[in-house]
């Protein structure tokens, strides 16, 4: 005999009094394809309605558990509509909100929670690693700073160093010590998005370590309209060294920022060639779809060869989620920033 999915007993629902369904009982069988037959008024929604319970009714109406998986519920309703506003007056946050519905207990509101998840889901701003990394998929090695609060702007300089510090120690994971030069390229899918400012700082850094940086512009040292670079396997075939240059063979590290893949795509052979590719991705700005197909062609193009994010403009939390605890080095600041890592018990 097939298992009772859902029994009803003594269901009764009455609107301001009068009555819709008095002590109605049946049983719901596995394989049941039930047709439920009546007047307009006769309360066949009523009785759908409250065995799902949207509606207030006295009696019992017991679900099996098959009809659950976790806390999700197994059951779909689609009302009939006569009547209908074809403007669909729902917002976007209600739509999302609607998927949660699955989740929680028959008659439950959204909670405040609900709709900060809702909106979670709905804003496309990158802002930190996890939900960058949620959002494109790909691996953040870093974050560089924005201009910051107006108590934080004494600190700039400082900020972009020690971000610096940490994007090149970062790239450094990458490099074969056989390799001359170590290629960086700096990329972007955007005009604007900080591509020249993280080379500086990160080459500067690289300088101090003793290491032989040149730092190669699109802009001003390569034109991306030539035949040399859009049919290049190497670096060598669209750059030349000029006087004052540090040639390409006596580099240890060559930074090359491209154009925006908005404006002109990258050759393949010059993604796989580079120890490391860098995608500069700003943390305050919406990452949209044309970003995320974007980066993912740069990734299928670069085949073995890493291609990463670095969150450019970023929060100074932000920052310190890779650096750790950046000045003010206060006694509150780092007491702060312990109860921030979940330190509660720390001694220093």
């Amino acid at each position: 005999m097939s298992n009772v999915l859902i029994s009803v007993r003594d269901l009764s629902v009455a609107y301001e009094g009068t009555t819709a369904l008095d002590e109605v009982s049946l049983d719901i069988f596995e394989d049941d394809f039930l047709g439920v037959i009546g007047p307009n008024g006769g309360g066949k929604t009523s009785l759908v309605r409250a065995i799902l319970g949207n509606i207030p009714y006295r009696g019992t109406v017991n679900y099996a558990a098959e009809l659950f998986r976790g806390k999700e519920r197994l059951i779909g309703y689609l009302p009939q509509q006569n009547v209908f506003d074809r403007a669909f007056p729902i917002s976007v946050t209600e739509t999302v909100l609607s998927g949660l519905q699955g989740h929680k207990r028959f008659r439950s509101r959204y909670t405040a929670e609900d709709r900060r998840r809702a909106l979670e889901l709905l804003d496309r701003t990158l802002r930190d690693k996890v939900r960058a990394e949620r959002i494109t998929g790909g691996r953040v090695i870093g974050a560089f700073p924005g201009k910051g609060r107006f108590g934080q702007r004494r600190y700039a300089k400082q900020y972009r160093e020690i971000a610096a510090r940490y994007i090149g120690n970062a790239a450094i994971n990458y490099f074969e010590p056989s390799r001359r030069p170590n290629i960086l390229n700096i990329l972007s899918t955007e005009a604007g998005d900080g591509k020249s400012t993280i080379s500086e700082q990160v080459a500067a850094y690289l300088r101090e370590a003793d290491m032989k940086v040149r730092v190669i512009s699109w802009n001003k040292d390569f034109d991306v309209e030539q035949k040399s670079y859009l049919l290049a396997g190497k670096l060598e075939d669209f750059v030349q060294d000029r006087p004052g240059d540090l040639p390409l063979c006596e580099a240890d590290v060559v930074l090359v920022e491209y154009p925006p893949f908005s404006d002109k795509s990258v050759p393949k052979e010059l993604l796989r060639n580079a120890a490391l590719n860098i995608v500069i991705a700003p943390a305050n700005r919406t990452w949209k779809d044309t970003d995320q197909l974007l980066f993912e062609k740069t990734e299928k193009l670069a085949g073995r060869t890493p291609v990463t994010l670095c969150l450019n403009c970023a929060r100074r939390d932000v920052v310190q989620s890779f650096t750790g605890l950046m000045p003010p080095y206060t006694r509150m600041r780092r007491l702060g920033y312990q109860i921030s890592q979940f330190g509660f018990t720390a001694v220093k």
